[in-house]
């Protein structure tokens, strides 16, 4: 998943606007939320990956993924 665009992000988890801009990230009018990974746009605006993940998990379907390895929670 944090290898998807941003934008295919937004697609699939609509409820995910709320939590990008809750961590004052401005990618949902950002012209490079096609190309830039969840990943890439986390590591850009210094979000921990899993406090993202965790949000996330908690608006949408994605109760069972992983955190790749050597990620903490």
């Amino acid at each position: 998943m944090l290898d998807l665009p941003v934008a295919d992000v937004l697609e699939r988890w609509p409820a995910a606007m709320r939590l990008f801009l809750d961590h004052g990230m401005a990618c949902l009018g950002c012209p490079f939320n096609t190309f830039d990974s969840l990943g890439e746009a986390l590591a850009i605006h210094h979000i921990s990956t899993a406090a993202f993940v965790d949000g996330l998990q908690k608006v949408s379907d994605l109760g069972g993924y992983a955190l790749p390895q050597g990620e903490q929670r």
